[in-house]
């Protein structure tokens, strides 16, 4: 692989579901993972022309514990602006709920390969959330048209 080179593709996740948009939390069991990687490719790896490169490649675990295998061999780039492109994975088969973690790197047209970039860890949850509790005093007399009523729920 090139050693020298510090451009490597990022990975993240579309389809975050969680409390904000990059939390990496989805109840997406399916989800699009995007690799993109900025070029022009910095000193270091000069002798890679942006136009030589031919795939990205992503690779995921389950767990923490897991190993990392190719997933995917991504041959459609698609540019996003003057200076970075991107590639879209979707996935097919149904993600267990669970931690999962990518990685990314790129591959040039003579098979030479880039480090792996960033790890992204993703969490799936597809299970509903518990049934709020809501308490009442027994024996409350209620008068009026309308009535406070509070609770709690908890994950």
């Amino acid at each position: 692989y090139y050693a020298g080179c510090t451009n490597t593709p990022l990975c993240d996740l579309l389809d975050d579901t969680g409390d904000s948009a990059s939390d990496d939390l989805t109840n997406d069991n399916t989800p699009r993972i995007q690799l993109e990687i900025t070029l022009p490719i910095p000193t270091g790896c000069s002798q890679v022309a942006a136009s030589s490169i031919k795939r990205l490649e992503l690779h995921h675990k389950i767990g923490s514990a897991g190993s990392y295998s190719k997933i995917a061999d991504l041959t459609s780039l698609t540019p996003v602006g003057n200076d970075s492109f991107s590639a879209i994975h979707q996935f097919i088969s149904e993600l267990t709920d669970e931690d999962h973690y990518f990685k990314a790197k790129w591959v040039d047209a003579q098979d030479g390969e880039s480090q792996f970039g960033t790890e992204l860890h993703i969490v799936v949850d597809t299970s509903a959330p518990n049934t709020p509790t809501i308490t009442l005093d027994d024996g409350s007399v209620f008068v009026g048209d309308s009535v406070t009523i509070s609770g709690t729920a908890t994950d």
